[in-house]
């Protein structure tokens, strides 16, 4: 009987042993008992999260800015502001007297005076917009103003004839505009500006056998001028250079290379 005993007991304390839980410890370490000494759960040190502030300062059509150009006229000009900041935790300051600026809910409103008379031409100026918003780099904006504003040749030219053979032909530019652009829709020459004060043209090359005299023109005009005004608003200040095909030629006169030299 007493073995029988022993051997009950012995088979309680192997079920006993057997049921009891391996990775229960003490003083609450069980993960989820207490969740907030796990640093993995701390919602502020979450890596998915995105604290971020966001601070981007467009024009009208939502492109970025670096330049703003604008004409002889005093004007107005709103800008852009998506942000998630208070008011107060971003500036904006320009550093001339003749552009001011301020800020609004959502808004840079910026305004420029007149520059110059109305038959005086000066030279365009520009000075530098400052942004600053906390937790971004700061952002600098050029803004410059034209006057009445001027372009042509050095020489009163505007009559040229581009060799056939595609050899290029540089056009000196004389103009008081900050930055001016070429309206140019022919297929049989190509414009570039290779700096401010030079237009250079060269035509696509025809085959020998092609005896036909192309000819074209093209249009300079203010970058402060949207292109679809000129012909509406802007058709008596813009310039205009007409193109023809001259004879296919080895001499320099005939492809215009500057100023002609005869030597002995």
């Amino acid at each position: 009987m007493l073995n029988m005993r022993k051997v009950l007991f012995a088979i309680m304390f192997a079920l006993l042993v057997s049921c009891t839980p391996t990775d229960i410890r003490p003083g609450g370490e069980n993960p989820g008992e207490n969740p907030g000494e796990n640093p993995g759960e701390n919602p502020g040190e979450n890596p998915g999260g995105n604290n971020s502030s966001e601070f981007k300062v467009t024009d009208t059509s939502g492109k970025d800015i670096d330049l703003l150009l604008f004409g002889r006229e005093a004007s107005d000009r709103p800008l852009y502001v998506r942000t998630d900041l208070k008011l107060e935790d971003w500036s904006v300051s320009c550093d001339a007297s003749w552009c001011q600026v301020s800020k609004d809910y959502g808004l840079i409103r910026l305004h420029v005076a007149q520059h110059g008379e109305k038959n005086e031409y000066l030279y365009p100026r520009s000075c530098t917009m400052l942004i600053k918003a906390k937790g971004h780099p700061d952002k600098s904006v050029t803004v410059a103003q034209e006057s009445n504003t001027k372009i042509g040749t050095y020489d009163y030219k505007n009559s040229f004839r581009l060799s056939p053979s595609g050899a290029p032909l540089d056009i000196f530019i004389n103009s008081n505009y900050w930055e001016w652009k070429v309206l140019n829709k022919n297929a049989w020459f190509t414009t570039e500006q290779p700096d401010k004060y030079t237009l250079r043209v060269r035509a696509i090359p025809k085959d020998a056998s092609d005896d036909s005299v192309r000819s074209g023109k093209i249009t300079l005009y203010s970058a402060a001028w949207d292109v679809e005004e000129l012909e509406t608003l802007w058709w008596n200040k813009v310039y205009t250079l007409y193109f023809s095909d001259s004879d296919a030629d080895i001499s320099g006169e005939d492809y215009q290379y500057g100023d002609n030299q005869n030597w002995d």
